[in-house]
């Protein structure tokens, strides 16, 4: 009897389990990837200069001709080395003070989301200097920046080959640099501040703050 009411006891357990479903992991697509553009779209040029030059004349009474050089007329050869450069043009607080207003807030928004680099053109010294002088070089991969001398437009194709199969924006302050861009099959914002709205014009998005890429990103 006990032998039979076992039987019964280890049928009635076997109907209650269950097979195991183990669900499929969700593999994560990696993070899109937004380049910037760094003059006129992260950092206000004109701001810059205008400070190092009323500094460089009020310091020393006169403008040192290899920074004026270059404030006038972007010939940089000499100009990192210059002493008007070290104790003028790359302080700190100019580059801070130059940020546009919608930058920190769009990047320390931006950081958990996507992946931030930069897609510059200008001596490369010189651009990454102003990354580090306005305080906001952590927020982009080193694996993510390239600057290269002007005609940048030139190198999207092979930077685009390396990046990782993702959404990609740029954002840039010229029209002519967005088109080419767009021609890409990415998606470009071009950043235009003092413009009316527009609406988005084929890849182009036409933006009046970086705080407006949060609502594609």
């Amino acid at each position: 009897m006990q032998s039979s009411l076992n039987s019964v006891a280890i049928f009635r357990f076997r109907e209650k389990v269950q097979p195991l479903i183990f669900a499929k992991r969700k593999t994560r697509s990696p993070k899109a990837i937004v380049l910037f553009d760094i003059d006129s779209t992260l950092l206000n040029g004109t701001k810059v200069y205008s400070a190092t030059l009323t500094h460089l004349i009020r310091k020393f009474n006169r403008a040192d001709l290899t920074a004026l050089r270059y404030l006038l007329f972007r010939r940089p050869k000499g100009f990192l080395g210059s002493p008007a450069a070290k104790n003028s043009f790359l302080a700190p607080q100019h580059y801070r003070d130059a940020l546009f207003e919608d930058v920190l807030p769009t990047l320390q928004k931006l950081k958990g989301k996507a992946s931030l680099g930069i897609f510059s053109q200008g001596p490369g010294r010189l651009q990454r200097a102003k990354l580090y002088l306005s305080g906001i070089e952590s927020y982009f991969s080193p694996e993510l920046t390239f600057i290269f001398p002007p005609r940048k437009i030139l190198k999207a194709k092979r930077i685009l080959a390396q990046l990782p199969k993702t959404k990609i924006y740029f954002v840039d302050d010229r029209p002519g640099i967005a088109a080419a861009l767009a021609n890409h099959r990415v998606k470009v914002f071009l950043i235009r501040r003092r413009s009316k709205p527009a609406p988005q014009n084929g890849g182009i998005i036409r933006i009046r703050s970086l705080k407006e890429i949060l609502n594609f990103v």
